[in-house]
């Protein structure tokens, strides 16, 4: 059991006793699978946003390709923007885990 404090609404510190349940190795697993899931929406969204965007100010403007062109270079670059804060969070979490704390 572990022992936390914190503060409640009057200031008073207060302690409160947990148990600590050590995640089992099917949930991490499956935390796993949900990360990988996740990544699919981080990759095309951005994509198909930007294209239905760019779709529909063409036909308000009437300027059949260039809003098109433009919200799909704008989905990509916004895409490997999210890639790439992905891939950044994911390696310093795993810095994080390998360090020990004295």
């Amino acid at each position: 059991m572990k022992k936390f404090s914190y503060i409640d609404e009057q200031g008073n510190k207060r302690h409160v006793n947990k148990n600590l349940k050590k995640t089992s190795r099917e949930d991490l697993q499956w935390q796993e699978v949900g990360k990988y899931m996740n990544l699919g929406y981080y990759l095309i969204v951005p994509i198909l946003f930007s294209l239905v965007g760019g779709v529909f100010f063409d036909k308000i403007f009437q300027s059949r390709p260039i809003f098109t062109l433009s919200g799909i270079i704008i989905g990509t670059i916004l895409t490997f923007y999210n890639l790439f804060s992905l891939v950044k969070s994911e390696d310093a979490s795993h810095q994080h885990k390998g360090r020990t704390d004295i």
